[in-house]
């Protein structure tokens, strides 16, 4: 066996996968930061965003900060949690040179809340159908070309 320490999940609640467009703001920057959510669960959110401005990387990674937050659940919804940055990550061939904004919740309304976590459930369960409908197709296909 390798000498490698076993990853140790710490999240108490379930992820969701789930691509919202998200607006950052933190404070002293006055540059609003832009990205789009791919990790939500009960907690908090993890954020995906190809640009951040000088100005708001040097505050990511001295960290403590906090950030008021802006998810667009749809045209008309938003969600508008108060949070704080618990991790920052950037730059590597892992995520293609894209940054990524772990937040945990400081502040939510419970109904938004509740809200978010069914949008990203809807999203979840459609890509699960997309994703059976193209397996399925893939089949008839080469069912078609082998016959």
């Amino acid at each position: 066996m390798d000498d490698v320490p076993e990853f140790q999940e710490k999240r108490k609640s379930v992820r969701l996968v789930g691509a919202l467009a998200v607006d950052m703001t933190f404070p002293g920057i006055s540059k609003t930061q832009h990205g789009y959510t791919y990790d939500i669960n009960q907690e908090g959110i993890g954020v995906e965003a190809d640009y951040l401005d000088l100005e708001a990387l040097g505050a990511l990674i001295k960290g403590n900060l906090s950030a008021e937050v802006t998810v667009h659940v749809s045209q008309q919804k938003k969600v508008q949690p108060r949070c704080l940055v618990v991790w920052f990550h950037k730059d590597d061939e892992m995520t293609e040179g894209k940054y990524l904004i772990g937040f945990k919740f400081q502040e939510i309304n419970p109904a938004e809340l509740k809200l978010l976590l069914s949008r990203a459930r809807n999203q979840t369960k459609w890509l699960g159908v997309v994703v059976a409908a193209l397996f399925i197709l893939f089949v008839m296909f080469l069912g078609y070309i082998l016959s």
